[in-house]
């Protein structure tokens, strides 16, 4: 009587496994939507074994240090990611989103050379906390 009660319990877990199973697959063949990011997110996509980090502005725009050219620039999260997947860093937020949108447009078209550490996120840390760049 145990090993049946045992029998049946085994094979509706077995069941509803499989329901799960197929509930993951039909999600899995739904077409995957852009995830919503807030304004002033903290961003972050790995290309060529480095990071690159942005502040998100609104409007599929985001505000970097672009390494390439050495300048802050806006533009879309296409170019950003440049087929890489975009990730949602939690890094600290001393002031609201409206004034790291500010300070990060304050620096647009600016060149800045001093550090040799990652200056991307130097400059999205520095937007979001305050920290020196």
């Amino acid at each position: 009587m145990k090993v049946w009660n045992w029998w049946k319990r085994k094979r509706s877990d077995r069941r509803d496994r499989l329901d799960g199973q197929e509930e993951q697959e039909a999600r899995i063949q739904q077409p995957v939507t852009e995830p919503e990011y807030q304004m002033a997110d903290h961003l972050m996509v790995m290309r060529l074994g480095s990071s690159h980090h942005g502040v998100y502005v609104g409007n599929d725009r985001i505000i970097y240090y672009n390494y390439y050219s050495g300048f802050v620039v806006e533009d879309t999260l296409e170019a950003f990611a440049q087929g890489a997947r975009i990730r949602v860093i939690y890094s600290p937020v001393m002031f609201s989103r409206s004034i790291i949108i500010s300070r990060c447009k304050s620096r647009i078209g600016e060149r800045n050379l001093q550090g040799f550490s990652n200056r991307s996120e130097e400059f999205v840390r520095w937007a979001r906390g305050g920290d020196f760049w």
